[in-house]
């Protein structure tokens, strides 16, 4: 991305928020996720700044493939240290023309609660949250009798416990979430992938996944799991489910060589 910037003329990169110099390029962290965006212009928003705002917007639409960032200049705090700015993402292909919501493109990422682009924001991904204003985070284990301790945990208001955003609930499949899949158990769901069907045009895309998901459900029905839903988290489940669990993962590895004694 560096490379490409300093040779198409730009001087800068948005790395994190901050804005970083192509050359010299700095050394990023790398087990890290960084956001990188190009800072195209700054304008003062009056009416003979209109031909201005149109090649601005325009430039930035073509070089982010229909997706535009602006920035605001009023200030909403400071997020580790660094000043927060209201950012509007504007879209011309993923958008709605009438309540002006716009959004990424999709992105398997935002289909899983354990990374950012997808999990709820209010329960981080846990489908939970404290019920009590004073709870803290270790609160729950000061308590010296197991039998003293009280769940102040109820479900997430902002996602009903589906642990994922708006966004990626709003995608819908055959009808469905990918919520209300993964609210059904591995029985049911071997069920329901068993009985789709796809157009001609459809059957290159899924060629390789759906025989890869039917051999995961078969794993886990093979070794007594067919009645956990998909959704369960791991706190709530027992030794032996989490071993089995485990277990029907080594079996659709595909390892060789490998022999397992089952105790």
């Amino acid at each position: 991305m560096a490379a490409w910037a300093e040779k198409n003329g730009y001087q800068q990169l948005r790395v994190d928020g901050q804005l970083v110099a192509t050359s010299p390029w700095p050394k990023l962290a790398r087990y890290q996720e960084h956001n990188i965006e190009l800072p195209l212009g700054q304008i003062t928003l009056q009416p003979n700044a209109e031909p201005r705002l149109r090649q601005l917007l325009e430039h930035a639409l073509g070089l982010g493939q229909g997706v535009v960032l602006i920035t605001h200049g009023t200030t909403q705090g400071t997020i580790h240290g660094r000043t927060a700015r209201n950012t509007l993402r504007l879209s011309s292909k993923r958008a709605c023309p009438h309540c002006g919501m716009g959004f990424d493109e999709l992105d398997p990422r935002l289909f899983s609660y354990n990374a950012k682009h997808g999990r709820c924001e209010m329960c981080g991904g846990n489908g939970t949250v404290s019920n009590d204003p004073s709870d803290t985070a270790t609160a729950a284990f000061e308590i010296d009798d197991p039998a003293d301790a009280i769940d102040t945990r109820v479900t997430c208001p902002a996602c009903q416990g589906q642990r994922l955003n708006p966004t990626a609930r709003a995608v819908y499949f055959r009808n469905h979430s990918i919520a209300d899949i993964a609210a059904l158990s591995v029985t049911h769901a071997a069920q329901w992938v068993n009985k789709l069907t796809f157009r001609p045009t459809e059957k290159p895309i899924v060629q390789d996944l759906l025989p890869e998901l039917k051999s995961r459900l078969t794993f886990l029905e093979h070794v007594g799991l067919g009645y956990l839903q998909l959704d369960r988290s791991a706190p709530t489940l027992s030794g032996g489910e989490a071993q089995r669990i485990r277990l029907a993962a080594q079996l659709g590895s595909n390892l060789q060589g490998v022999c397992y004694i089952l105790d």
